[in-house]
């Protein structure tokens, strides 16, 4: 998802399957590609605080920095 053209992705899955796909994987984006993603896939806070909370490595990574 981080590297392919968004129009293409929306296009060949669906919405609710890339949401799915960034949910269980916040840990391996970059708050820039974090925020895009969110905010392309109408991610809630409460929907995304709900993945990161139980998202170990995502939650290391804030504490690490």
């Amino acid at each position: 998802m981080m590297y392919h053209n968004p129009v293409e992705l929306l296009m060949a899955f669906s919405r609710e399957e890339l949401k799915k796909t960034f949910l269980e994987n916040l840990h391996r984006f970059d708050d820039k590609n974090l925020n895009f993603w969110k905010f392309a896939l109408e991610v809630s806070d409460e929907e995304f605080n709900r993945y990161a909370e139980g998202n170990f490595r995502f939650g290391l990574r804030k504490l690490i920095g």
